[in-house]
């Protein structure tokens, strides 16, 4: 009888302990992911000195294949603050996990520029069948002042 009940309370323990992620959004971006906004916020030694929010409107997106590979098709805004499909591509290859996704962008020719090869980390904010926002942070110092800026960008699909 005591066997039992042990392997019964074992049973309920084992059945009871379940691997939670928290909060983490799903790691699936597979599609193609339209922006919305782009926000820009900077800062020098912690007091922002600068903020923009760009309504894009669809015009621009992520496309996260499921073999870890992508592209981005670019935009870019006028002087006269019109945003313009520029019909060019930057390609790129991710991970992701928990709320990071790391892009890895290879040195390539991006219309009549030429992009040199970098990593870029972005925290998953919110992901769900039809919304993604990530929040990219840069920080760096230079002449005893430290530099940061935190961009904000929403996509749906």
């Amino acid at each position: 009888m005591k066997k039992l009940l042990l392997i019964i309370f074992a049973a309920i323990i084992i059945s009871g302990c379940k691997k939670s992620n928290g909060n983490a959004p799903s790691t699936n971006f597979t599609g193609k992911w339209y922006i919305t906004t782009d926000s820009l916020a900077e800062y020098i030694n912690g007091n922002m000195v600068a903020h923009s929010k760009t309504t894009i409107d669809h015009q621009g997106y992520l496309d996260f294949s499921a073999d870890g590979s992508g592209y981005d098709d670019i935009i870019r805004q006028t002087t006269q603050g019109d945003n313009v499909d520029l019909d060019v591509y930057e390609s790129f290859t991710y991970t992701a996990s928990g709320n990071t996704v790391t892009f890895n962008i290879p040195a390539q020719s991006v219309g009549s520029e030429e992009v040199s090869a970098s990593m870029v980390t972005a925290t998953v904010q919110t992901h769900t069948n039809n919304n993604l926002t990530l929040v990219f942070n840069n920080s760096g110092t230079s002449g005893g002042n430290t530099y940061s800026e935190v961009q904000i960008e929403t996509y749906s699909k």
